[in-house]
């Protein structure tokens, strides 16, 4: 019996310690009416200094989905980068399982996660593989409103991360505002509503 609990015991470890090395975030996980929603997935409690997600994720987020996209990066940039790969834009005011189609007409297949709980996305993060892009889909409370994160694990030391910014109200013709959460909120009309990656074939 003791052994079997030492074993459960390190590889509890040995997944968060490899979770920290690469993202440095604590989470639990978390179900629960957020805003009038009902959200689930893994609610971050702390971030660690000196790792990727120290002050771009904070207590509080919710993360609810992942897409791993390999030979990937976050494009600031207009235009296209160059030769050999092409551009996908997302939004945060949509599933990401919504939106992976795009993928299709290259013959692609990026890997989609549903993040239920704290260890779904600890093996998500950990078994991610080298110079992946992962893609997180959040719920920030302290905005009320959907938001993106891009990971490139393992460059530049442990990793780089892209949070994406807060998109402001959107004031419509005729007086009324409509807020991202909404969802008579059309993210087309808001070219901040969108992060772009780089894929290279």
């Amino acid at each position: 019996m003791k052994k079997i609990f030492l074993v459960l015991l390190v590889s509890a470890l040995l997944i968060f310690s490899g979770f920290a090395v690469r993202l440095g975030v604590q989470a639990q996980t978390y179900s629960g009416v957020v805003f009038g929603q009902w959200i689930s997935g893994a609610q971050v409690t702390n971030t660690a200094p000196g790792y990727p997600a120290y002050n771009a994720l904070f207590p509080g987020d919710i993360i609810t989905e992942a897409l791993i996209i390999p030979n990937s990066q976050i494009w600031m940039s207009g235009g296209m980068p160059g030769q050999g790969g092409a551009v996908f834009s997302f939004t945060p005011f949509y599933s990401l399982n919504a939106q992976i189609y795009v993928f299709g007409q290259y013959g692609m297949q990026p890997m989609y996660y549903q993040i239920s709980s704290y260890q779904a996305l600890s093996s998500v993060i950990g078994y991610a593989p080298y110079n992946s892009n992962v893609i997180l889909r959040i719920f920030r409370p302290q905005w009320n409103a959907w938001t993106l994160v891009s990971i490139v694990l393992d460059s530049q030391g442990g990793g780089n991360i892209w949070m994406m910014q807060q998109v402001p109200a959107q004031q419509l013709p005729g007086g009324g505002v409509f807020v991202p959460n909404n969802p008579q909120f059309n993210p087309q009309n808001n070219p901040n509503a969108f992060i772009k990656i780089w894929i290279h074939f």
